[in-house]
């Protein structure tokens, strides 16, 4: 079986539409789905809840406070890694992928047996993300000399032992866990597969805002802006660990 671990925070627009697709395009690879809802205030717990009571594959998980994407992923890889998964793929709950793709990235690590990144195309994103894409694959190369195609990409296919070492040198507490894996698995040289996939707007309701509650395309939200500032400092631990154990 394979785990799809999935972090959530309001996204009772697209959740449902979204597993369904996701359960539909790989139905014949028995597919169990990790969702870790970060305290939402909207009606996503209500709908995954109803999901489960259809006996939907899902296991859910309640964060106890918000506390973000980052913590929110390494809970859902935890417990995947805790039940033996195999194989286990990360992706947003937001939908913006397509299952069709997602099933693309999971046959290609089951013929390959490489790690496999999602990279993500037809990007229609304002010039700050734009830079900050930029800006993570800049200080992936100076960290490993090796550029990825999409460095902070939410889409992963990875076997059962990466997914154990990324979590021993990944802190709990680290805000860009997939900046962190795409660092860590270029210092160790393994090749990776890197997968083209289409990127299509969030599944949200009209006028829902995301996580950074972003309200122009012309200037970065202040909540962008802090946690790309605070995020630095996960960044200064990878390096750490890089430098420490795992290129010795």
């Amino acid at each position: 079986m394979i785990a799809l671990v999935l972090p959530v925070f309001n996204e009772s627009g697209g959740i449902r539409e979204f597993l369904l697709e996701l359960d539909n395009n790989l139905s014949d690879l028995n597919p169990y789905f990790v969702v870790v809802d970060d305290c939402s205030t909207d009606q996503t717990g209500e709908i995954l809840d109803n999901l489960k009571l259809t006996n939907f594959p899902i296991h859910l998980i309640r964060n106890s406070n918000n506390s973000g994407h980052g913590f929110s992923i390494i809970q859902g890889l935890s417990y995947a890694v805790s039940q033996g998964f195999t194989s286990i793929v990360t992706c947003d709950g937001d939908g913006q992928f397509l299952g069709s793709d997602i099933r693309k990235l999971v046959l290609a690590h089951n013929s390959s047996g490489l790690m496999v990144e999602g990279v993500r195309v037809g990007r229609n994103d304002p010039w700050f993300r734009t830079f900050i894409s930029s800006i993570t694959r800049l200080l992936v190369w100076s960290t490993t000399f090796e550029m990825p195609k999409d460095a902070n990409t939410p889409l992963r296919a990875m076997s059962l032992a990466e997914t154990k070492f990324f979590l021993q040198h990944i802190d709990e507490d680290c805000k860009i866990p997939n900046l962190a894996i795409s660092a860590l698995s270029r210092a160790r040289k393994k090749k990776i597969c890197e997968v083209n996939v289409q990127s299509i707007p969030p599944r949200r309701l009209p006028g829902a805002q995301d996580q950074w509650k972003q309200k122009s395309e012309i200037l970065p939200s202040k909540r962008l802006i802090y946690f790309s500032i605070s995020s630095m400092l996960s960044w200064l631990k990878i390096v750490k660990t890089i430098a420490s154990s795992v290129m010795k």
